[in-house]
């Protein structure tokens, strides 16, 4: 009895931490995805946006009719200020849509993060230019994704 006893402990004893270190090497840990962005040039038909993520992205238009074209640059100087040391180019360098209704529509899919390595936000941040037409007002947005999919305007010559 004293056996059975002394063996039913030492599994007691062991077992939470067999199945601890079992579920722990399954589990993924991830951080939620995130996208900071700056305006940092406005002029009529044209938006320069200062952007830094850790996740693929999506660029979204509203009440924009017309061509729109999207040039993404992952290093240089805007404004004086150096950018993109360490970024690298989240997907395409260059997109054109043709958008023929104000409702939302993405323009640009970013497939990766702009952070290629560790940094300060600047360091990591790409230059996002989006031309359209001057008579617009658009609405810009910049969303993390989970899952990349293809922009819904439709493909346009640049």
């Amino acid at each position: 009895m004293r056996l059975l006893l002394t063996a039913l402990t030492a599994i007691l004893i062991t077992a939470p931490q067999a199945v601890w270190a079992n579920m722990s090497d399954r589990v993924a840990f991830t951080s939620k995805g995130r996208v900071a962005m700056k305006l940092v040039s406005k002029k009529p038909g044209e938006h320069k946006y200062m952007v830094v993520s850790n996740a693929p992205f999506k660029v979204t238009a509203k009440n924009v009719i017309g061509r729109i074209k999207v040039k993404v640059k992952a290093k240089g100087k805007i404004s004086g200020l150096q950018f993109g040391s360490k970024a690298q180019m989240p997907g395409k360098r260059l997109s054109c849509r043709a958008i023929w209704s104000s409702m939302p529509r993405v323009i640009y899919s970013a497939t990766k993060r702009t952070a290629k390595l560790r940094g300060k936000p600047r360091s990591q941040a790409v230059i996002v230019t989006v031309k359209f037409p001057k008579t617009a007002k658009p609405k810009f947005s910049f969303k993390p994704v989970r899952k990349v999919s293809a922009p819904s305007a439709a493909p346009a010559d640049c």
